[in-house]
């Protein structure tokens, strides 16, 4: 342990793995699986898979990054070149879906409306910024200043919002009492669009 539950903010992706061993003994399938039949096909997500770049998907763009690695070390020389991840199946909870601004948009919308989590109170939880034991809050830095259940957060006076990043290249914020979300996808890795 590096401290006390609670006591400070570090992001690791080991929550996620566990999840998705628990879904996956609780439903009796394969989170991915249960997933796509519990998420992704009730939202009419028809572009979302679970996948890496061993995986043929139909109208997938490939990422592209200015780091690459030679010889065990990264180089970056300002030019694009193919970004190659692969993501054992165990660690597709913490990575590995592919999707698309439409379909994003599809989810956000079936989860506000209470299609996917019936109860608000189910809603409010999952959005919710967790305090650290000193009432404090900690996040990733300035902006997603926050962590809430899977959400980065920020916590500020006006326009507060909820952060889904992932790859370097993209990012989903929904700001709750705006009734407005912001789906921005790119297939630059680094090009960090939050």
């Amino acid at each position: 342990m590096e401290f006390s539950p609670g006591d400070k903010f570090s992001y690791n992706q080991t929550g996620y793995y566990i999840l998705g061993k628990v879904i996956t003994k609780l439903s009796g399938k394969h989170f991915t699986k249960f997933s796509e039949e519990n998420q992704f096909r009730p939202c009419g997500m028809v572009s979302t898979r679970f996948g890496d770049s061993n995986d043929v998907i139909p109208n997938n763009s490939n990422s592209y990054s200015t780091i690459y690695n030679e010889g065990g070390k990264w180089i970056n020389d300002g030019k694009l070149h193919n970004a190659y991840a692969t993501f054992p199946l165990f660690f597709r909870t913490a990575t590995g879906i592919i999707s698309t601004s439409e379909d994003l948009a599809k989810w956000l919308i079936a989860l506000q409306s209470k299609r996917l989590l019936k109860k608000q109170s189910s809603l409010d939880q999952m959005f919710a910024t967790a305090r650290l034991n000193n009432g404090n809050i900690g996040g990733f830095n300035k902006l997603t200043n926050g962590y809430a259940l899977g959400w980065p957060t920020v916590v500020r006076e006006e326009h507060p919002a909820l952060a889904l990043v992932g790859g370097m290249r993209s990012a989903l914020f929904v700001y709750p009492q705006d009734n407005l979300s912001v789906i921005v996808l790119t297939n630059l890795q680094g090009s960090n669009p939050e």
